[in-house]
Parts: C-alpha cells; structure tokens; sequence
C-alpha cells in the first residue's frame, strides 16, 4: 500500500525518487515544431509530491526516444512558464519541479525535443499541500509595481523573538514557496549548484562541531559538513567549499580574563579545515579594549574581543567581507592568501574620511557593490537602525558617504539586520526583529514591504532570481 501523503490531491501517484534534481539545461529550450495535444514519444508520465515537502514535486516520464526535456506549469493564477531543459542520453527522465506555493492548483505537462521535434505529454492536475506546522504568515504591500522586482526571497523565518529559526523561500508576493521546521538556521543560503539550500547548526564552543547541511528542495539532508567551532554564519565561494567563523580561545592570567576571538575559516566537502585568517595576528587589531560576554556558548562570561556577525563573499575581488560588531569594523580579506586588504571602521580605519559622518554603529552586514561598500548599522541601542552605503576610493583612500536609509518608522533592531544590493539595481533591507523586509528602488523609494505578523523575526537570507541553476525563459517562479 502506498503512503497517504504522496495521494492528496493528485490524479495519479507513484513511488517517489528523493534528492534528484538532474543537470541543468540551457536558457532557452529546443527549437522544433510545436508539442502536440496527446503523448507521442513519452511512454509513461507521472507527478508526485516530495514526502518532506508539498510544495516540490517529483515528475518521471518514459520515451521510446531520447529527449531533452522541460516542464510547462501553469497556474490558478493564469500564469505559465516552463523549466529549464534537462539534458539525457536515455529515455528515463526525472525532474524535480520547485517553486510551487502551498494548497494551490497547478496543470504540468512533459516536453521533450528530439532536435527536431517537440514532443508533449498529456496535462497533470495537482494541488499542493500546506506545511505543518504552519509558517508565520506574511503581509505584502506593493508600493510601486512599475519598479518593485521579481525576486525571490531565500531567508530565516521565526514565529516571534523566541522561537526557533527555520528556512523559508517566498515568492514576490510574500507567498510561501518553501519551509522547513526540520532544520534551524539564522542564515538560509541556496545551495551555489542550486541543488537545494543550505542550513547551519553553531558550535558551542571551539572544540566542538557545527554543522553545515546541504538540503535538496524535496526536504532531505543530501550531505553534512562538520566545522570545528563553526559558528554564526557561512558563505559558499564555489560549490562545496564553504567559509564560516571559528574561535581562537585563551586566557590572560594575570588578569584572571578568558576571551574568545573569531577566526575566518574555510572547509571543503571532504572535511578539510583550514584557518583563512584571524584578527590575532594583525598587528593594527587592538583586541581586548571593547568586549562583549554572554556569546560564547560553552562559556558565557567569557570575553567575546571581535563578535564576527556577518560574513559576505565578492566573486569578482575574491574577497571575503567581515563584519565586527565588538570592534565597529568591515574587513576585507584575501581569499588567494588569508591576508587583510583594508579595514573599514567607524573613525576611517585605513581610509580618511572627508567628512564627520559615522560610517560603522553596531554593524551587522556588510556588501560590496561598484565602487565602495553597503552596510548595515543597527545604531545606538534606542535609535535608529539604517543601511548606508559608503564610497571607497582605494587610490587615495578615502571614504565617503553616498547616501543614508532610515525607515519612517524608526525601527530599532536589536539583534541581526542585513542590507542586501540586488543585480538589477534595488536593495533589500531587513529590519530583523521589527518583522519588516523593505525593498528600496535604484533611487532609493520604498517599492515592496514584507511584514511577519504575530512578532515574526526575519534571519539572514538572499534575493534570488530562479530556484534553478540557469534562468527560465518564461517566468518561473
């Protein structure tokens, strides 16, 4: 007997294959006539929910031929598009459709091109499920449709201040595509091979493991990667190599302080650990004036000299982007050879400023865009947070700020907060523990909000185009 969950709501079911995703496919799909109305070359064709998550569906189909084949997906909305194509030698073909919302009807059809013609198979009606437990509900207000963008929003979702962290993906609308009550993450990242997404476990302490999972978009954990002290956040430089933070521990006897002192660190898929850089043996780093406690895990009251909270990669510098919370400061770290290229911080740091203006407040992430960087400041602990985006010029080395948001409500974000520069010109900025996720326009007018209800907490996430690794022709969602 098959298992109830793969039945609801589905014309026809079969044992389901997890953790699939094929090869990638081109942009635009094959040329040839037009797909007929009935089954030609495919023999059999079949959709079923993924078991650990019904929003993704798992679709197989037979052909008497080998084909190159995509999926058109159309909606309750009226919309359709179509996947990228997934290339096979055989006549075996598996797909595994993500960007569904929950409890909503969709029409799938298989098409295939044999490079002279396209082939189709009969529509498949489905209707998602709803996630149980359910997410925290999300309120969209569009603002300026002619400018807001399209974009997805990968991100960590909480039910309020003290819950757990879970990893979700909306849809432009603030509609749920995908979560997972399975896994706790502050940061949910997609996976750079775009085979599912990414969730970190933190160490507790220096000798002990955190965890990074690789989670395909059916809802099981593909692969684990430990990282000894890995903790707070991570950033995936190329497909299976991921950096994170470490600690470097130690005591000062004379003084009778114990302190913690983050590290950069980088891990391949094979486990091996290498320490890429750390504050320690920089010279210029004074360590040990400004400390916070109460955020080492294993060891509360000792003294935390850098707190590393956000972590960024730029693939075009190779440059990885620190941020210190403790030491008011942006660092920007050679990935070729662990060495510091400059620091930014609230007096200047390596760059002069041309004017008075606080650059750095109790920052909490960090983005190189053209030309400088984007910061995210959460200010005096009874102002205004902000996001500010700084000019950097690193022939004279000077520092200048290019312009300044602050919500017209003034929210304070206590803990977290991101500021994110879209490709296409908008910026994402998250106002953590107000519940708010704003997107500003290339002139910086507020074009979309997205609003947790019931004391919901944005984590750390990303804007994304496509849940596939190269773009749909047609609208995917």
């Amino acid at each position: 007997m098959k298992n109830p969950r793969y039945l609801s709501g589905l014309t026809l079911c079969l044992t389901t294959a997890l953790g699939c995703t094929g090869a990638p496919g081109d942009d635009t799909q094959p040329t040839g006539d037009s797909p007929g109305d009935t089954a030609t070359a495919f023999l059999a064709f079949d959709v079923t929910p993924a078991v650990d998550m019904p929003t993704v569906m798992v679709v197989t189909g037979t052909s008497e031929l080998p084909l190159n084949t995509w999926l058109e997906v159309s909606d309750d909305e009226g919309a359709t598009w179509t996947t990228p194509a997934l290339t096979t030698e055989g006549e075996e073909h598996l797909h595994l459709l993500r960007g569904l919302r929950q409890d909503s009807d969709y029409g799938i059809r298989l098409l295939g091109s044999d490079g002279e013609t396209v082939h189709s198979s009969a529509t498949r009606s489905v209707h998602t499920g709803t996630f149980d437990p359910a997410p925290p509900l999300v309120q969209v207000e569009v603002l300026d449709p002619d400018t807001a963008t399209d974009q997805l929003t990968v991100v960590t979702v909480f039910q309020d201040a003290a819950s757990a962290p879970h990893p979700a993906i909306l849809d432009s609308q603030g509609r749920y595509l995908w979560y997972s009550a399975s896994f706790e993450t502050l940061n949910t990242r997609l996976s750079a091979d775009r085979s599912g997404i990414t969730v970190h476990r933190g160490a507790n302490g220096a000798d002990d493991d955190g965890m990074l999972d690789l989670v395909g978009f059916d809802g099981t954990r593909l692969r684990s990667t430990a990282v000894r002290g890995s903790h707070m956040t991570y950033v995936e430089p190329e497909p299976g190599i991921y950096a994170t933070f470490g600690w470097s521990v130690g005591t000062l006897p004379e003084e009778d302080r114990r302190y913690a002192v983050d590290t950069l660190v980088e891990v391949g898929i094979d486990g091996e650990q290498r320490t890429l850089w750390s504050p320690v043996n920089e010279p210029g780093i004074l360590l040990g004036e400004a400390w916070t406690e109460s955020t080492y895990p294993d060891d509360p009251e000792r003294e935390d000299w850098t707190h590393f909270n956000s972590l960024a990669y730029d693939a075009d510098r190779h440059l990885y982007i620190v941020v210190s919370a403790v030491l008011n400061a942006v660092f920007a770290v050679n990935r070729s050879d662990g060495t510091l290229a400059w620091t930014l911080e609230a007096d200047g740091g390596d760059f002069a400023l041309d004017d008075k203006a606080t650059l750095i407040d109790r920052p909490h992430s960090a983005q190189l865009v053209e030309g400088g960087v984007l910061i995210f400041n959460r200010g005096p602990m009874e102002g205004c947070s902000e996001a500010v985006e700084i000019a950097l010029d690193e022939h004279a080395m000077q520092a200048t700020v290019r312009w300044r948001h602050v919500s017209a409500e003034c929210y304070s974000v206590k803990w977290m907060g991101q500021a994110e520069r879209h490709a296409l010109g908008a910026t994402s900025i998250t106002w953590a523990t107000a519940g708010v996720m704003d997107q500003l326009d290339s002139d910086g007018s507020l074009t979309r909000r997205l609003t947790l209800q019931s004391g919901g907490v944005f984590g750390f996430g990303e804007m994304a185009d496509s849940l596939y690794p190269s773009k749909p022709d047609a609208g995917e969602p």
